[in-house]
Parts: C-alpha cells; structure tokens; sequence
C-alpha cells in the first residue's frame, strides 16, 4: 500500500464508485461489484483494527489489502479493455 493503507482505502472506495455509477460505460464489469465493495469494506475494519500495532492484525490487513489488489489489477485490465485501451 504506497502512500498508507488510508489513501489507498480512499483510492478503490473512488474506483467502485466511478464503475458502480457508470453502468453505460461499464456494463459488465469482470468481478462483482459487491463482492468487491465487500472486499474494500473489509480491509477498512482490518485497518482499524491493526491500529492497535499488533502483529497478527497487521497480517491481516496486509493480507486484505492484497486481496482488493488483485481486484483492482483485474478492473484495471477490464476497464483498459472497455475503453479500447485509450483511458483519458
């Protein structure tokens, strides 16, 4: 997580929101949304939850983090896909 695990909360938070609210543009997206939004939504309780410094919710936050990673390498493939590779 580049930058801390706030921002990057922050960052797939925007991107479900930017898919979720344009169905014309993104009619069929490669993962479901609400797994996804589930996914993100997990990681922000395990954020919260490795506040406390602890090394075992630490992995788990690392651990979750990868998880919406792998997520959003998978929409970034489709939305480059989508969009016939000129994303602007």
């Amino acid at each position: 997580m580049p930058n801390g695990p706030m921002p990057f909360l922050a960052r797939a938070n925007a991107i479900y929101t930017g898919i979720k609210e344009n169905p014309t543009d993104f009619r069929a997206p490669i993962i479901d949304l609400a797994t996804f939004k589930g996914e993100i939504d997990s990681l922000a309780s395990k954020i919260t939850a490795a506040l406390d410094g602890g090394k075992k919710s630490i992995a788990e936050r690392n651990h979750q983090a990868q998880v919406v990673i792998r997520m959003l390498r998978q929409l970034g493939h489709y939305v480059a896909a989508a969009c016939k590779e000129d994303i602007r």
